[in-house]
């Protein structure tokens, strides 16, 4: 029986016995009409009368709109040719626009721009002349209700799903500046210096001798350099190299000048070895007596060993329209500057990106490797010049170089704000009207409705010199929870392509209807959302997405970061196992707070944990997708289990959720002073959070912190904190203490430290591996010879490596001493060390294991057969072998060069002690770091869409560049448990990480394995990889595929699917399959433009349960004339759902209209309507109206329309209404034009802007 609402539906079940239980399955269709977001289905037992007689159960689903109706889409185009033809207009790149929402874009090299993901109400897109092209103004051709009198703004206002066209105009007001590109005089490059020097140059010179080239300080990028000497041409020289007369084949000739006085001698080729390359020059005269000498040194340096900021040739500032550069100085242990041409690995911290990245991005949009980390080429001196993309973001950056020695320097350094003009961008809007409404389950009703709205966004200087944006939205709600932080734009609740290479960022980020931000140099205060960015101390680490008030600061000998918060977020960190698959991973908590989370690739020492052999900071879309509300989590790239030396892989992640409780207080922050010229740095940090959930805990961290370089070579940190809990199940304090100093010389390098953290610590920023552990110990490398290593330029070394450490469980007692001394030889061609291990371990139950190992590794390179092959084992000679973390082990593999720029690597090892019996395998492709330097088809795109959207919407990504058109991805990884009886004991470690690795796992004998491979040639590019996981507990397999191709300049398409099945011993088998396919149309004219999306969703449990679904989404404008705008939006769904027998099916189609005449320059007639239908259930949902606007005065539109809404349903009449009646719109922008009396009233000159 269903109730008069249509929403209670009564099920007579008869009487049941007490104790009795009755199960009743019903199937609910979602309809038109259905309101969107959580719908809670609520049952309950009630007897005859109706009252309950039982408890109250609800189930909760969230409702989403499968058409992209919930936003709409603005178009547009910047051209230059005053009001001639649009058609033949030049489209002008670089022109920035903005939104009274802080959303701002750029426009591409033809002039096109969109924004996405707008809330479908009224807008202002306004250009931002600031950005103009010197010489240009802007220009109103077609003035209509939109432009309202402004040639630079328009007026936007489209219902949800439609596409709209805002176009602007420049004209020229003076001739373009000349292309002095051509006319600049192009880089020097050592590698070819040597072509200067000739007998012209020659003839110019004076009397003297010197070493002409190369240039003094001068790092070649080659292993050999070509050198050339001025002098007295009754001279003769004679070269040498460490003492080494130079080869007579390097000799390439003698030059000289005119007048016979001078002479030029040239050497060409001579091969160069790592360190110091000390050339000298001998000047004999003709009876052999020597009467000068040249010295020129030349370092040959490829180890990057140490790295230091050079602010004085950096160049931080957000324009928007130049690149930041940032220059890093690049030495070995010795201080010499690492040759030209050597690959740094770079990573930096978000919001920013390097260009070489973005460059690789463009070039290969759908198989680009790992995101963050680029490829930075070392220029002359050893400086690297890490440019990145243009930004409006200011703030703290961070910047991370891999070294070679298995450090990671970490830079901090701040973008400052550029001083600009003037730029607002503002709205106000009123709406009333008169509404009938015919309700079948009310009595009908006449009200009189009304609403409005004030937006704006600004930007400018003020006085004082300070730089200010400010946005505010008087309809933006913040809600009982804390929602979405950094707004981003989610590639599913778009379209794919958009056939243009604007990016869309949002300035003004706040889930608060107001944001602030007041900066100037290297300070900066914001009201909005923040992340507090305490990352400089270890111990004091405090790294969060919040919204409310931050402040920091970055000068010569003080810095400062503050925040405070009122939320009722809550923080969470999951260090989850990498299996060798790009997932699914499940976090342990859901829904998260959108944009909130931090994905980190680990890769931990196996022995120890705390140490973090390598870490790269992934990005949302590009590398990863998330769903928000269930937690999982698909990469591009498979995540190995393990790196080549069973290092194992673990994916840390960092969130935020949120619940609708009582805010509370969070607030902390960081001071610190640097002293001894910038060689100290000692820092204070608090931190205070308040949980207003069910625990009612607050905690307070305070730590301080000390870091001093000693020397160049030598580096001290000291570091201490202290946390103390108090909640209702009492009052707890803990702390912790770091204190360590590292050497980094030209033959030793030296390490000593201690940590002690005590469990409960902190405020869960610290990992697993480092909580509840006391760890203290000393390491040395000393290199005791350096000889010819014969293969390549590099030299053999031989070293002494020497390491103690010592690490407690501070929870169970346990410990863990190990002793280490190895004597290790490393070459281009030969390798191996020999060496003593000592192990003593404390289990918390059951005797000491004690026992020493002799170990012995070797490796043998064979260049001609590009071949390496390694083998290493590890035995134990005295005591016992019951260490599962140290048994007796034996390794071997090889790394085979296929092309230039990867290698495939294999690694075997057996561990064979008493605790632990069991064979690992690895497998994978090593690959230089890329570069879009390294990329030849730069000219070459497959779509009119920036890489970075069409690898968040379609990448698959591949690890290594086989060839100019193909990439590939290979990796295995395996382990197998040697034990034939008794099973495989499980891991009795003294200090466990948490996130097990799959090598580590008791019973836990798998395979993974993954192959993949791309193409890209000048019209198509295609990815596709197929993965294999199989265990103990089951089997999963995946293919994913995808490919995108430019059929032409206006038309291209993007495909992408992924099927995955599960067999699963333990929960039921579970199979999906996801695709999606995408194409544009967009002229570079006036032309029609269409965006196109078809989804497919399939899944199915245990074969009983399957639901599947295909979503067709179809958008369309046409400028069919000037006068008249048209939008059509279509979409048609057909769903299907079968269990318990019962198999259902329904189609569910869309249909929009937003249409717009301009009778006069004016006046306008508009029409909307809208219609979304279920065939099944005969559910209509509908609206419709016409509307006349006029423009009464410039930067006012008025409009007068009458609207038409209403729901109709075959099956529940009585859930039917309409809702008819007239309205009045008003609607206002206003600019920096319009609010010039007061902006001259606060800036510090009128007209001052950015080009100081």
């Amino acid at each position: 029986m269903t109730g008069a609402d249509g929403r209670t539906l009564t099920i007579d079940a008869g009487l049941l016995d007490p104790g009795a239980a009755l199960t009743l399955t019903y199937i609910v269709e979602v309809t038109a009409g259905a309101r969107l977001g959580a719908a809670v289905n609520v049952a309950q037992g009630v007897n005859p009368a109706g009252t309950p007689v039982s408890n109250r159960a609800e189930a909760a689903v969230d409702i989403v709109d499968d058409f992209l109706r919930s936003s709409l889409t603005i178009i547009g185009r910047v051209v230059e040719a005053g009001c001639e033809d649009a058609k033949t207009a030049k489209g002008v790149e670089g022109v920035r626009l903005y939104m009274e929402t802080g959303f701002t874009t750029v426009t591409d090299e033809n002039g096109l721009y969109h924004f996405e993901g707008v809330s479908p109400r009224t807008h202002v897109v306004q250009v931002d002349e600031d950005s103009l092209p010197g010489g240009t103004e802007l220009v109103l051709c077609h003035d209509n209700t939109r432009y309202a009198g402004s040639a630079g703004s328009q007026f936007v206002d489209a219902r949800g799903g439609a596409v709209w066209r805002a176009n602007f105009h420049l004209r020229r007001t003076k001739p373009a500046p000349e292309d002095t590109a051509a006319a600049a005089p192009a880089p020097v490059n050592p590698d070819q210096e040597y072509l200067r020097f000739n007998k012209a140059w020659l003839n110019g010179q004076g009397a003297g001798n010197e070493v002409a080239y190369p240039a003094a300080g001068a790092t070649p990028s080659a292993g050999s350099v070509n050198l050339g000497v001025k002098h007295d041409i009754a001279l003769r020289p004679t070269l040498t190299l460490n003492g080494r007369e130079v080869p007579p084949e390097n000799f390439a000739g003698r030059e000289v000048n005119l007048v016979r006085t001078l002479a030029l001698t040239h050497w060409k080729g001579v091969d160069l070895r790592e360190g110091d390359n000390v050339f000298e020059v001998r000047l004999r005269n003709e009876a052999g007596l020597e009467v000068a000498r040249l010295k020129r040194v030349i370092p040959y340096v490829s180890r990057a060993e140490r790295a230091a900021l050079l602010e004085e040739r950096s160049s931080l500032f957000a324009d928007g329209r130049s690149r930041p550069v940032l220059a890093i100085h690049v030495t070995d242990g010795a201080g010499r500057p690492l040759r030209a041409g050597r690959l740094l690995s770079v990573e930096v911290s978000a919001p920013y990106r390097t260009a070489e990245r973005a460059r690789a991005e463009d070039l290969n949009a759908l198989d680009a490797p790992l995101s963050s980390q680029s490829g930075i080429p070392v220029g002359q001196g050893g400086v690297a010049l890490i440019e990145l993309e243009p930004t409006v973001e200011t703030g703290p950056l961070r910047i991370e170089v891999e070294l070679d020695n298995g450090r990671t320097r970490e830079f901090r350094t701040y973008v400052k704000p550029a001083p600009r003009d003037w730029i607002v961008v503002g709205l106000a809007e009123g709406q009333g009207g008169i509404e009938f409404e015919n309700n079948k389950a009310a009595p009908d009703a006449t009200d009189i409705v009304g609403d409005g709205r004030i937006a704006g966004f600004a930007k400018g200087v003020v006085k004082g010199g300070w730089l200010v944006t400010l946005a505010g939205d008087s309809k933006k709600k913040r809600g009982d929870a804390d929602g979405d932080l950094f707004r981003d734009v989610n590639p599913d609740e778009r379209y794919p392509l958009f056939g243009d290479r604007s990016t869309q960022e949002f300035e003004a980020q706040s889930r608060y209807p107001v944001y602030l931000k007041a900066e100037k140099n290297a300070f900066r205060g914001v009201f909005g959302d923040f992340d507090t960015g305490l990352s400089e101390a270890k111990l004091s680490r405090y790294s969060r997405r919040l919204s409310g008030l931050s402040a920091d600061y970055q000068g010569e000998r003080f810095e400062f970061t503050a925040f405070a918060t009122d939320t009722n977020q809550a923080f969470v960190r999951d260090e989850l196992a990498a299996d060798g698959t790009s997932g699914r991973y499940q976090l342990s908590a859901a829904p998260l707070v959108r944009n909130s989370e931090t994905i980190t690739i680990e890769t931990r020492d196996r022995f120890r944990p705390d140490v973090i052999v390598s870490s790269v900071t992934l990005a949302r879309y590009a590398d990863y997708e998330i769903d928000f509300d269930t937690g999982e989590i698909i990469f591009r790239l498979p995540v190995p289990a393990s790196d080549a030396a069973f290092n194992p892989n673990v994916i840390l992640v960092d969130y935020e959720t949120s619940a609708p409780v009582d805010r509370a207080l969070t607030a902390g922050g960081r001071g610190a002073v640097k002293f001894l010229g910038g060689r100290g740095e000692a820092g204070a940090t608090f931190i205070h959070e308040e949980d207003a959930g069910a625990g009612a805990e607050t905690t307070d961290l305070a730590g301080a912190d000390v870091v001093v370089n000693l020397s160049e070579a030598t580096e001290l940190r000291a570091e201490y904190a202290r946390s103390f809990a108090d909640g209702a199940a009492g009052s707890t304090e803990a702390d912790a203490i770091l204190a360590e100093v590292v050497h980094t010389g030209d033959r030793v390098d030296a390490k000593a430290y201690f940590s002690d953290v005590s469990a409960g610590f902190g405020l869960e920023q610290q990992t697993s591996a480092q909580v509840g552990v006391r760890r203290y110990g000393a390491e040395i490398r000393v290199r005791i010879d350096e000889f010819d290593g014969g293969l390549t330029t590099e030299n053999a070394t031989r070293a002494v490596e020497a390491k103690a450490y010592r690490e407690e469980n501070l929870s169970t007692g346990a410990a863990r001493e190990i002793a280490e001394v190895a004597l290790r030889q490393d070459g281009a061609e030969t390798s191996g060390s020999v060496g003593l291990r000592g192990v003593r371990e404390a289990p918390q139950t059951g005797p000491e294991r004690e026992g020493l190992f002799v170990t012995a590794s070797a490796r043998q390179r064979f260049e001609k057969l590009g071949l390496s092959l390694r083998a290493g084992r590890e035995q134990a000679v005295a005591g016992d072998d019951a260490s599962a973390h140290f048994p007796t082990r034996t390794n071997f593999g090889f790394d085979q060069r296929l092309f230039d720029g990867f290698t495939l690597s294999a690694t075997h090892e057996i561990l064979s002690g008493d605790a632990v019996s069991q064979s690992n395998t690895t497998v994978g492709l090593k690959a230089e770091p890329w570069t879009g330097a390294a990329l030849t088809l730069a000219g070459d795109r497959i779509t009119q869409d920036t890489g970075e959207r069409i690898g968040a919407t379609f990448g698959l990504d591949q690890q290594v560049k086989l060839s100019e058109k193909w990439t590939g991805s290979l990796g295995l990884s395996r382990r197998e448990d040697l034990k034939t009886e008794g099973g495989v004991d499980a891991v009795d470690d003294i200090v466990p990480d948490a996130p097990r690795s799959p090598f580590e796992q008791a019973n836990g004998a798998f395979t993974s394995l993954y192959v993949g491979a791309g193409f890209r040639d000048k019209a198509t590019t295609g990815s596709g990889r197929f993965e294999i996981r199989k265990s103990e507990a089951g089997q999963r397999y995946m293919v994913a595929t995808a490919a995108a191709r430019e059929l032409s300049e206006q038309l291209s398409f993007g495909a992408a699917g992924r099927f995955e099945q599960n067999n699963n011993d333990l929960t039921p088998d579970e199979r999906r399959f996801e695709a999606r396919i995408g194409a544009s149309w967009r002229p570079h004219d006036e032309g029609v433009v269409i965006f196109n999306r078809l989804d497919v969703k399939q899944q199915s449990v245990d074969l009983q349960q399957r639901s599947w679904k295909a979503v067709h989404n179809l958008a369309l404008n046409a400028q069919a004339t000037e006068r008249l705008q048209l939008s059509l939006n279509h979409g048609v769904k057909y769903s299907a759902f079968s269990a318990d027998g019962a198999d259902l099916s329904g189609v569910t189609q869309l249909a929009g209209l937003e249409a717009r005449y301009d009778v006069t320059a004016r006046i306008d007639l508009g029409v909307h309507a809208e219609v979304l239908h279920s065939w099944n259930s005969g559910a209509t949902q509908y609206a419709y109206g016409p509307s006349v606007g006029v423009s009464p005065a410039k930067n006012v539109w008025l409009s007068l329309g009458w609207n038409f809404d209403g729901f109709s349903d075959q099956d529940f009449a009585a859930a039917e209404y309409s809702a008819t009646g007239p309205y009045l719109k008003l609607r206002i922008k206003f600019d920096q034009h319009t609010a010039r009396g007061l902006l001259d009233a606060i800036s510090p000159r009128a007209g001052e802007g950015a080009r100081q």
